[in-house]
């Protein structure tokens, strides 16, 4: 830029980022999703790192000064998260002691305690946009930031898909397949608002989202991400609205007319998921779903026997040699993280269920939002079982985003009903009926 080292470069917009951070912190917040997607790995010093790491440092340090002395409103997610760190990081001190993390590597794939700083950043980032992010407005405009993002990404990696003639890529140090990622995320926010939407207009607008992130997310050659998404179309289809499962068939008939040879051949791979294929130019490795379990078992019959209360720490098994993040999650952090883990999931379930359940009673706008992140978290948790997912950096921010959202839309919903109990006191009671709030948003 203008001839500038690149550290010079850095500096400035570093710079600027942190005084936009003093005078608009929100706004600040808005930039993260951008960075997430589309910005590339950073060399610094023996490191790298992106560029949403050293925005967040300056954002936490705002965000701790203007809390100070001062109170929040609590989210039902605040605990398992806090825990969700506590017990990343006592799993890595453990598995340091035992010789299995290591705290001190740099390399990305061994580098405990950078993992361990990771975990930290990102349930920072949820208690930082659940403290910024208030209104209806703000989430929404968070929302439509982040689809952006995610069709910015795409977009970018559909030409590296014609320059490498090959497979779609994303920016310099993303993950293979990580732009799948994207396009799976997109859909389902943009199913969200096609659900919901009553406007000709509305259904437009999303229906060229989701067409579009369609048309990439082959290209990543990701058959995780493709499987995830073709079952959150499914299942959406068959809960919500019944002619999105015309998608399924018509996307399998028409693939071989829009996407190129080997496209269509990873896609039509998935038949042989049972059957041990060899590895060929046109479509890779064969998925072999038994194959891609053997690690998984393999490395949790050594973990749990040697270290079954913490596990061996964050990053003592590279995110490539478990495909799986559940399996993942209980190598790494024993059966106690594996605990909180799945108390987290099951609380980030009912509080999301709790609002969009009020938030459609009581004809809420952010209803497609609430229903949108569903589906974003339906996808996650059916690509956690091919890959590992919030474990990895790129994934975990993303996923830690919606989480904050979630929270969000939570507590707007709350809000507005004044006069019926607080939902995380009802969460899971039969006798808990929504239809109390009818006309609440409007009288509000």
């Amino acid at each position: 830029m203008l001839g500038l080292p690149a550290e010079v470069v850095v500096a400035v917009i570093g710079g600027l980022y942190a005084l936009l951070a003093l005078l608009n912190p929100r706004a600040a917040l808005y930039v993260i999703p951008p960075a997430m997607a589309l910005g590339p790995e950073l060399p610094l010093g023996s490191v790298s790192v992106r560029p949403e790491d050293l925005m967040l440092v300056v954002l936490v340090v705002g965000w701790l000064l203007r809390r100070a002395g001062t109170s929040r409103i609590p989210t039902p997610l605040d605990r398992p998260l806090v825990l969700y760190a506590a017990v990343g990081v006592i799993a890595t001190l453990w598995g340091a002691a035992i010789g299995t993390a290591n705290l001190w590597s740099t390399h990305p794939w061994s580098a405990s305690g950078f993992h361990a700083l990771k975990r930290i950043e990102l349930v920072l980032l949820f208690f930082m946009l659940t403290d910024s992010v208030q209104t209806v407005d703000d989430a929404r405009r968070l929302v439509y930031v982040f689809m952006a993002s995610l069709a910015g990404l795409s977009a970018y990696s559909l030409t590296r898909f014609y320059d490498t003639g090959h497979i779609a890529l994303g920016p310099e140090g993303t993950p293979i397949h990580e732009p799948g990622l994207a396009a799976m995320l997109n859909v389902g926010l943009a199913l969200g608002f096609l659900v919901t939407s009553r406007r000709f207009a509305t259904s437009v607008l999303f229906g060229g989202v989701l067409l579009g992130s369609l048309y990439v997310l082959p290209h990543s050659l990701g058959r995780n991400f493709i499987v995830a998404t073709a079952a959150m179309l499914l299942l959406v289809g068959l809960s919500r609205k019944r002619v999105i499962l015309l998608v399924l068939p018509v996307a399998w008939v028409i693939a071989p007319l829009v996407f190129p040879e080997h496209v269509v051949a990873r896609i039509q791979s998935l038949r042989y998921a049972f059957v041990e294929t060899p590895y060929t130019k046109t479509y890779g490795a064969g998925v072999n779903l038994a194959q891609r379990i053997e690690p998984s078992l393999y490395y949790l019959s050594q973990s749990l026997p040697t270290s079954p209360v913490f596990g061996w720490g964050l990053a003592s098994v590279s995110l490539g040699s478990i495909d799986n993040e559940y399996a993942l999650q209980l190598v790494t952090t024993g059966i106690v993280g594996f605990v909180v883990f799945g108390w987290m999931v099951v609380v980030l379930v009912r509080t999301t269920r709790a609002a969009h359940r009020t938030a459609q009673a009581a004809g809420s706008p952010v209803l497609p939002i609430i229903a949108g992140l569903q589906h974003c978290l339906v996808g996650y948790g059916l690509y956690s079982l091919f890959s590992p997912s919030i474990s990895a950096a790129r994934a975990g921010a993303f996923f830690f985003l919606i989480l904050g959202l979630v929270a969000v839309v939570y507590r707007c919903v709350q809000e507005v009903a004044p006069d019926v109990k607080p939902v995380r006191k009802v969460l899971g009671r039969p006798e808990f009926d929504p239809r109390r709030l009818e006309g609440a948003w409007r009288s509000a």
